[in-house]
């Protein structure tokens, strides 16, 4: 991918990814631009990982906020680019993961992904702040 300081598809490089992604959509901070630039590649380059970092950003984010990020760019982007392959995981995936489950509602999405995807839950403020209690 672009800037990242470890090449390959290790934890340790996953790890760093996530973090920096998620550093980067909080503070904005130049340093961890690469992160955002890696995960928008990826959603058109490598479609599997880039469904696994996703999953893997929902899991560490600490507030919405992020799973907003992630809703608006690299999810928004892996179903747009490659609808069809992963509309069918993430309506699986989302019945078990909640933080998946807010991201997918927050997303822009044509009507037909909407379609396949189902009824999508409407979240209140309580929902939400359930979704970054400890037992996550």
């Amino acid at each position: 991918m672009n800037g990242s300081p470890a090449s390959g598809e290790s934890k340790d490089t996953n790890i760093e990814l996530a973090k920096a992604y998620i550093r980067y959509m909080t503070f904005k901070e130049d340093a961890d631009f690469w992160a955002f630039e890696d995960m928008d590649d990826m959603t058109r380059q490598d479609p599997p990982r880039a469904w696994q970092m996703i999953l893997n950003i929902l899991s560490e984010a600490p507030d919405a906020h992020i799973l907003c990020c992630v809703a608006s760019g690299p999810l928004e982007d892996l179903l747009n680019y490659n609808g069809g392959e992963y509309v069918d995981k993430v309506t699986l995936e989302s019945k078990t993961n909640s933080r998946l489950a807010y991201a997918v509602s927050k997303a822009i999405l044509d009507n037909s992904m909407l379609a396949k995807i189902g009824a999508l839950k409407v979240w209140d403020n309580n929902d939400v702040e359930d979704l970054f209690k400890k037992s996550h």
